[in-house]
């Protein structure tokens, strides 16, 4: 799959527009989850987890953990955006 530059700019735009780090906390808080059980599965602190909600992009590989952990898919936001500029 090979993107136009436009629809490689406007995917660029609409990932600086997702705060993943607020995705991820409130995908925990609908599943009532604590930030110390987060930070458990994790293995982290939770200062490590406030880190993360702060953060407007992450490591695929981090992302991947966590959607495991959290039984949610955070890249299909991306994705539907991809297919959205095809």
């Amino acid at each position: 799959m090979v993107l136009s530059l436009t629809a490689l700019l406007t995917f660029l735009k609409f990932t600086a527009l997702v705060h993943i780090g607020e995705l991820i906390k409130q995908t925990l808080k609908q599943k009532r989850k604590s930030v110390v059980w987060f930070a458990g599965e994790l293995s982290c602190s939770r200062t490590n987890v406030y880190k993360i909600f702060s953060k407007h992009s992450i490591d695929s590989s981090d992302l991947l953990r966590i959607s495991r952990i959290l039984d949610f898919d955070f890249f299909e936001i991306y994705s539907k955006e991809l297919k959205n500029q095809q």
